[in-house]
């Protein structure tokens, strides 16, 4: 009987982690400083729109440029933005990640990256 109830437990825990683990972070290091792209269940839609939270580390918001197809800014606070990204299927027809490039300045020198979100397609019912 323990030993069930054990392994009942252990196969909750995992369950648990596994809905847990369907937000997804992107993250770039660069020093001290960081850039955490979270964007909710670790994919874009397709053909919709994604709310996106950019979180910064020893970056002020005003000094970051993001770029991305169908990206704009909700609003930004000093370190952290919220952004919108609206796509297409018809511009990613070929294309199986969405692209959402960031820069900024650090100590005389441009610093990029780009963060490569895997598309999820919505199907309407």
């Amino acid at each position: 009987m323990k030993r069930t109830n054990f392994l009942l437990f252990i196969v909750l825990l995992i369950n648990i982690g596994c809905k847990n683990a369907s937000k997804e972070i992107f993250i770039f290091k660069n020093k001290n400083k960081k850039i955490e792209l979270h964007i909710p269940e670790g994919h874009v839609i397709l053909d919709g729109e994604t709310q996106a939270k950019i979180k910064l580390t020893n970056i002020e918001a005003n000094n970051l440029v993001v770029v991305g197809v169908g990206t704009s800014i909700k609003n930004a606070k000093k370190d952290e933005m919220n952004i919108i990204i609206r796509t297409r299927s018809s511009y990613y027809q070929n294309k199986t990640k969405y692209e959402l490039r960031v820069s900024y300045r650090a100590e005389n020198e441009k610093v990029s990256h780009t963060f490569y979100v895997p598309f999820k397609k919505v199907i309407e019912k």
